[in-house]
């Protein structure tokens, strides 16, 4: 079950894996109000290798909506950011390997959609808090779901999982199983299936020494 690969990976090997990839795609997995809920998501996060002598920099945007549940004082859950390689508070892409798919885990800025946060906490667009997304990609195609009695079923083997730390809507989170503690006092909580959609994790090629797998 997805919650023991988890814990057999060790939070430490997580991070290794994880602020390491690029990732990419949209659906949806259930909302956290449960039933036939719904959290949508965007992924558009790739790897400029050329930036901070190529050790290289996520860039690109991220957005995950949760109208199933009210939070901070909205009614709904609507966050996201935009990374940039220039500044203080890049966030680091480094390799993870030659084989796609697999398990990841990102330390990403987040502030409330429509704010126009970008990167973390330093400028007057600063995001104001961390997410901690963590990701299955089954690297396998066809639908992401087949339906059967038990309603509807997950097939491709991916999963999103998502706590938001700091900012207007900290505390909040959407995954399956316990909570865990991720690096620098954040914390995280395993994917659940993704129903909709994909998720695609690529492995990225810098000269850093870091995450080298």
């Amino acid at each position: 079950m997805r919650r023991s690969k988890w814990v057999l990976l060790g939070v430490a090997a997580v991070l290794v894996l994880g602020a390491c990839a690029q990732v990419t795609g949209g659906g949806f997995i259930q909302g956290k109000a449960g039933g036939t809920t719904k959290a949508t998501y965007g992924f558009n996060l790739t790897c400029d290798t050329s930036a901070h002598l190529g050790h290289g920099a996520l860039v690109g945007s991220w957005v995950y909506h949760d109208k199933s549940y009210a939070a901070g004082g909205y009614k709904s859950v609507d966050v996201g950011a935009t990374l940039t390689s220039s500044g203080p508070n890049f966030t680091l892409c480094t390799p993870v390997g030659t084989t796609a798919g697999g398990s990841a885990m990102w330390e990403l800025p987040y502030g409330r959609q429509g704010t126009g946060c970008v990167n973390y906490f330093i400028g007057p667009n600063a995001c104001p808090g961390i997410a901690v997304v963590t990701a299955l990609d089954g690297n396998s195609g066809g639908p992401a779901t087949l339906t059967s009695l038990q309603g509807p079923q997950s097939v491709k083997g991916d999963g999103l999982g998502i706590y938001l730390n700091g900012g207007v809507f900290a505390g909040y989170y959407n995954g399956t199983g316990s909570t865990f503690s991720a690096p620098f006092g954040f914390t995280g909580i395993p994917p659940k299936p993704i129903l909709g959609g994909n998720i695609v994790i690529t492995p990225t090629a810098t000269s850093s020494p870091c995450c080298t797998t």
